[in-house]
């Protein structure tokens, strides 16, 4: 999602016919607050387009942001509420609960970080497009791959049929009374998504259910390995950029910087690869041609990111060697 796509994104939010009117007044603030963390390494943002012309109207929406271990608790107490205006409403009134950079660093380093998905909402005209609800629903894990996650609170659900789905994905829900998450819902589906609810998932509560139900499409949110070469911040923005296919001057471009100082960073990177993974390189070294064996280099390093993303989110070099 570009600064430019936040209006559209809340229109879609806005005139949805049961979201929407569950943020009331808040709506007008929703735009503002995401405005502001358009930026933040502390929010994921996706804006789902018709088509691969830029012009095409944008049909869905994915909106998630790493919260504090406060706001979390704040959620779960009884008698519950739609979290998504608070959450708009703190955060333009100076009172958000979403992670500072140096916050997601640290969390991401030792104890972990609560992810909280602000939105998922389609174009009531695509709501039974399947392929764009599954396109959609990868995406959206593939993006938070890498990070480690301890806790996973998911949207308020608008309709049973969404309910049943994401139960079955491997949520639970939480039981306010009880100060716990469940399976077994208390009441008719269409009677619990019309009152406040969440939705969630911990690491521990996935080991317990895959034992009888196998894994589900939510694990992969939990499946963490620690990095191994460490990046610099600059290195990781260049190289996620990369993988999107730009090329040296569209890199530069995209980043403010010169042709050569990018073509510095490929070779820093190479560096660390070499001291790190110094495998991954290590039969491209004999190819005769300078400039083919810088391709090959730039193929591979690609390739292993593609694997490994968790080399690409903000850590603690210093808190991470610790903990290993």
């Amino acid at each position: 999602m570009k600064p430019q796509d936040v209006a559209a994104c809340v229109a879609i939010v806005a005139n949805h016919p049961v979201i929407g009117p569950r943020y009331g007044s808040a709506i007008k603030d929703l735009e503002i607050a995401w405005t502001r963390l358009i930026r933040s390494p502390a929010t994921v943002k996706i804006a789902f387009y018709g088509d691969e012309n830029p012009r095409s109207p944008i049909v869905a929406v994915g909106f998630s942001a790493f919260v504090s271990d406060q706001f979390v608790r704040e959620i779960k107490s009884p008698p519950g509420l739609w979290v998504r205006p608070e959450l708009a409403r703190r955060v333009i009134s100076g009172r958000s609960p979403i992670l500072s950079e140096e916050q997601v660093r640290e969390a991401n380093s030792s104890g972990g970080i609560n992810i909280f998905c602000w939105e998922g909402c389609f174009d009531p005209v695509q709501a039974a497009n399947f392929e764009l609800i599954t396109c959609v629903m990868n995406t959206f894990v593939n993006v938070h791959l890498g990070y480690r996650f301890k806790e996973l609170i998911g949207p308020q659900m608008e309709s049973p049929w969404r309910l049943n789905w994401t139960l079955g994905a491997g949520t639970f829900f939480w039981d306010y009374q009880a100060g716990k998450f469940r399976t077994d819902l208390p009441e008719h589906p269409e009677d619990f998504v019309d009152r406040p609810h969440l939705l969630g998932a911990t690491p521990a509560l996935l080991a317990s259910r895959q034992s009888e139900a196998g894994p589900s499409w939510v694990g992969p949110f939990f499946n963490y390995h620690p990095p191994v070469v460490f990046f610099s911040p600059s290195e990781q923005a260049m190289l996620s950029a990369a993988l999107t296919g730009e090329t040296d001057e569209q890199l530069a471009r995209s980043l403010a910087a010169a042709v050569p100082t990018i073509k510095k960073m490929w070779a820093s990177c190479y560096r660390r690869i070499a001291e790190r993974i110094p495998d991954l390189f290590l039969d491209h070294l004999r190819e005769d041609c300078r400039e083919q064996r810088g391709k090959e280099k730039r193929r591979h390093l690609l390739a292993y990111l593609r694997e490994h993303p968790e080399e690409l989110r903000p850590v603690s070099r210093r808190r991470t060697t610790k903990r290993r």
